[in-house]
């Protein structure tokens, strides 16, 4: 269902992908794909088609309560279905959008502090693969100490609230 989270048990390490296969129905203005890490937004990928009456990709971060500079790029994507492809290397993020290269989107936060993927607005998520991830962390297992937080329930709502940082976790240093 849309608005949803996947949390990751594991953060990106260089090689690591993944693939998000969807459909966007005619009439629909925005689809949006999230890499989430506690209360920032790591990685931006807001599909537009008529928003603001724009067809375009727009990439971003939110750090710190701040928006970064936004990348844009001509949506390759209409109505229908598509494979978004988030590729992890040591300087940047490759997005791929149906076998298209549109951009890399250089690291704002350590990749490894990715803690979820987050998907809003308006489209069908099909399947979601992840490849390239050590799986050490059996996929399912849940941990109420992983990353120092509990959950990601109401993303993409009003009543969303961020999880919070818990002080001297041993991650706390991605912040």
């Amino acid at each position: 269902p849309i608005p949803s989270v996947i949390p990751m048990h594991e953060g990106f390490t260089g090689n690591a992908r993944i693939d998000v296969h969807g459909h966007i129905h005619h009439g629909m203005e925005r689809f949006t794909v999230e890499l989430l890490s506690a209360h920032h937004i790591v990685l931006h990928v807001d599909f537009r088609f008529g928003y603001m009456g724009e067809h375009i990709v727009v990439m971003n971060s939110h750090i710190h309560g701040a928006w970064g500079a936004e990348m844009r790029v001509v949506n390759p994507v209409q109505h229908g279905g598509f494979l978004l492809t988030i590729k992890a290397h040591h300087e940047h993020y490759e997005i791929e959008i149906n076998g298209i290269h549109v951009g890399h989107f250089h690291h704002r936060l350590p990749m490894e502090c990715v803690q979820a993927i987050g998907f809003a607005g308006f489209g069908v998520v099909e399947s979601v693969h992840f490849t390239g991830f050590p799986f050490a962390t059996a996929w399912g297992d849940h941990c109420l100490d992983h990353f120092g937080h509990a959950g990601w329930v109401g993303y993409g709502t009003a009543a969303y609230v961020a999880p919070v940082i818990v002080a001297g976790h041993r991650h706390h240093s991605y912040y």
